[in-house]
């Protein structure tokens, strides 16, 4: 786990700092997938072809994340997979760039395809890791028909009726319903354009997109999207919460589906979705547009969206109150994981005590009572998913095989094997192989990080991946990182990289992180300088002040390594030492990386192991 670094960082600068000429840019997360991103246009318009095509290209190293039937893939396609698709004859166009449209020749459902595509071009789409309000006006509720389910026998390799979103792993159809009144019974107060759906479907899109990086080859998450256009009689966004059955049942009906209640409709839906596409699972999103309305919520301020616990369907606004227009893609990705099973943590829904999912997971991360502290998108602002959460989900690998536990219905033999087995070996998949445990062990090897991939580390606009190493940049305050686990007697040692921003601002290692404000730190600096202190109960103290070292490479490459042993610590900079301190205040903690403020540092190779 991480935290944000309080503003102890002011004591410790040894000159003024100066204000860097270049801006802050938030970089782009590197992807878990192998290859380039791209559109591919199919020529066919059948639905069994497009499928026979998805699964060329996931057996010839690709993975298709997103399906907008019946011919607009995105995805990933190495060199193979691009070539097979060339010799294949079955593609129009496969780019990675911008696609030029005219809107006027393509359906609206086509103008939506290219243009979330295009979404990622436009610079308010990217992730910008915004500070979130925090609001957490969702809500979750269990269908009944699963309250009455009381589990069900379901024989291996079947899909079962009721459990249309059972675990995250493999094909979904999603329904995606942009709705509005027609007048009728209540006043027309809101309209869809064009313009407004593009920019709900680029959310919607970005929301699921950040469930497919998260899960990789291992989840293989794909999501196909049914888009329907429909009326109801009622203005949904003028509606309260528990109203919103009137104007769901009126779009069900309006489809066809009249007998029964909202979650009844909704789940014969989904089957038939899931059915029509051959997926493993579906649900329905319901978007009303919410432009003309003061706050965002729905009538009386009964919410700005929620969802059935395990399906079959949320319900959201393009405006979501506090979230805004460019915000609503968390929402979409919190209600998302409602729909497959995990449970809310934070104080007011559900209890730490509650369990869910195929692997009836505790809510272990709850804010109140629960066993760890961790972020998550579950407590409505933090993009990061706990183990607990992960569990719920699905996404649970006690054996350490390369395979959710959860997957009863032998869903990922179609994946890509060779794929999955670097995930397991880079414990992207929740549980390093065995194999790779006993060689670790052998090594004395306590943990290795190449920053390859996630693997728990904290990111926003200061801390993030980018080409395998670990980048952090706070112009004001400073940022710290580090995974909550505990060593005592450790070395441990990282590869820094000064990237850019103020010479005399300090970067290094933390150690023996007890909390927030209780750590030791070995700061070095891009003018040859370094220095280690105590931060204790948010007081600075040095234990070695600010000294000059020849063994620095002045604003470049530098590899810090602490060595600790009961009270002793030995600090060393590219393996020559230049401190040994004993204090005995901190005899275990974590290990972690701290940054100034106005320098810019990346972090690779964190090796902690046994010390000798």
């Amino acid at each position: 786990m991480n935290r944000p670094l309080v503003s102890l960082i002011c004591l410790l600068m040894i000159t003024d700092l100066f204000v860097p000429a270049y801006a802050q840019k938030k970089e782009k997360v590197q992807s878990l997938f192998d290859g380039r991103r791209v559109l591919i246009q199919l020529k066919t318009k059948d639905l069994s072809e497009t499928a026979k095509i998805i699964r060329e290209i996931e057996t010839n190293e690709g993975h298709v994340v997103h399906v907008f039937p019946p011919d607009i893939l995105h995805g990933y396609v190495t060199a193979k997979t691009e070539t097979t698709l060339t010799k294949s004859g079955k593609i129009k166009m496969i780019t990675d760039k911008e696609v030029k449209i005219t809107p006027a020749k393509h359906s609206t459902n086509e103008n939506l395809a290219f243009e979330t595509w295009n979404g990622q071009f436009v610079k308010l789409f990217a992730t910008r890791g915004e500070n979130d309000k925090g609001d957490k006006d969702h809500g979750t509720t269990k269908a009944p028909d699963l309250e009455n389910l009381n589990n069900t026998f379901v024989l291996r390799g079947q899909k079962n009726f009721y459990l249309t979103s059972e675990y995250m792993i493999g094909t979904t159809a999603v329904g995606v319903m942009f709705v509005e009144s027609d007048g009728s019974v209540d006043k027309k107060t809101e309209s869809w354009t064009l313009e407004d759906k593009i920019d709900v479907m680029r959310q919607i899109y970005k929301g699921l997109d950040w469930w497919a990086e998260n899960g990789g080859y291992t989840a293989s998450l794909t999501f196909i999207y049914d888009i329907i256009h429909i009326d109801t009689k009622y203005e949904p966004i003028n509606r309260t919460k528990n109203e919103s059955v009137l104007w769901v049942n009126d779009c069900m009906n309006a489809l066809g589906y009249t007998d029964g209640e909202d979650y009844t409709l909704n789940r014969q839906y989904a089957n038939d979705l899931r059915e029509k596409y051959s997926a493993d699972w579906s649900f329905i999103m319901y978007v009303v547009p919410s432009n003309n309305d003061d706050d965002g919520y729905f009538a009386e301020q009964s919410g700005i969206a929620w969802a059935y616990l395990g399906g079959p369907y949320m319900v959201f606004s393009n405006k979501c109150n506090g979230w805004g227009y460019n915000q609503v893609w968390k929402v979409v990705a919190h209600e998302t994981a409602h729909i497959f099973n995990a449970l809310d943590e934070y104080k007011g829904a559900s209890s730490c005590n509650d369990k869910s999912g195929r692997l009836n997971i505790v809510n272990g991360n709850h804010e109140d009572g629960g066993i760890t502290r961790d972020p998550c998108i579950m407590k409505a602002t933090d993009l990061h998913v706990c183990d607990f959460t992960r569990g719920q989900i699905g996404w649970k690998d006690d054996d350490g095989d390369g395979f959710f536990d959860a997957d009863y219905l032998n869903i990922s033999k179609r994946f890509n094997a060779d794929q999955i087995k670097k995930e397991t070996i880079s414990g992207v998949s929740g549980s390093r192989a065995s194999a790779v445990t006993r060689f670790n062990e052998e090594k004395n090897i306590l943990l290795y990080e190449d920053f390859s991939t996630r693997n728990g580390w904290y990111e926003d606009q200061y801390n993030f991946l980018k080409d395998g190493s670990y980048h952090m940049y706070d112009p004001q305050y400073g940022t710290t990182a580090w995974l909550e686990r505990p060593f005592s007697d450790f070395s441990a040692s990282v590869k820094t990289r000064w990237r850019d921003g103020s010479s005399v601002s300090g970067y290094g290692l933390m150690f023996r992180i007890f909390g927030p404000n209780d750590s030791y730190i070995f700061f070095i600096n891009g003018d040859g300088q370094y220095c280690v202190g105590m931060y204790y109960l948010g007081n600075w103290n040095y234990l070695k002040e600010w000294d000059r070292s020849d063994a620095i490479n002045l604003n470049g490459e530098n590899t810090l390594r602490a060595d600790c042993i009961g009270n002793r610590m030995r600090l060393f900079i590219n393996g020559k030492p230049v401190a040994d301190i004993s204090d005995t205040t901190f005899t275990k903690g974590a290990v972690g990386f701290v940054v100034m403020p106005e320098v810019h540092v990346d972090f690779d190779d964190l090796l902690i192991t046994n010390p000798e």
